[in-house]
């Protein structure tokens, strides 16, 4: 299967080996409606440390997906998207890498990258909307964002998007 993965910035981010969470560690930071009843699918990287890079799943000259493109486009990089425990590590960096948070300042698109995303990890609420650990900008804020939900429009990974995968 094509990986449509785009490499954009030359950052790179050591990140040491981390444990996958469990369901109550999502739930830790989990603010949106609902409550979280599964961990759907978690292929993040596990039990070694890794080296993070940041980049796209648009082609050249796309400016959005919807949201079965975005899974198709990401489903040849399971093994290598970003989970929950990386998020964690990289938005409580101490001190901050300011290269990193330059990427929620100087994006790809015409405005800066809203988010990054860690789909690696993908878990399920109580009214069947799926979620995966996201960074928000400017401060590299851990939050979860929609993956799928019933009545969200289709509109969904776009130029001010990023996905956080380790380096092959």
């Amino acid at each position: 299967m094509t990986s449509f993965f785009r490499r954009l910035f030359e950052l790179e981010i050591e990140i040491p080996p981390l444990e996958r969470p469990d369901l109550a560690l999502a739930q830790r930071f989990y603010t949106k409606a609902g409550h979280l009843v599964a961990i759907d699918r978690d292929t993040s990287p596990d039990q070694r440390g890794v080296t993070a890079i940041f980049g796209t799943v648009l082609r050249d000259g796309e400016h959005q997906l919807e949201r079965g493109e975005f899974e198709q486009r990401i489903q040849p990089l399971h093994e290598r998207l970003l989970g929950l425990q990386q998020a964690i590590w990289l938005s409580s960096m101490d001190p901050p890498n300011p290269d990193f948070l330059a990427l929620f300042q100087n994006g790809p698109g015409p405005a800066i990258a809203h988010y990054l995303h860690c789909s690696g990890l993908v878990v399920r609420n109580n009214e069947g909307s799926r979620f995966q650990p996201t960074l928000v900008g400017p401060r590299a804020e851990l939050t979860f964002d929609y993956l799928l939900a019933p009545d969200l429009d289709s509109e969904y990974f776009n130029t001010h998007g990023l996905i956080a995968v380790a380096k092959e």
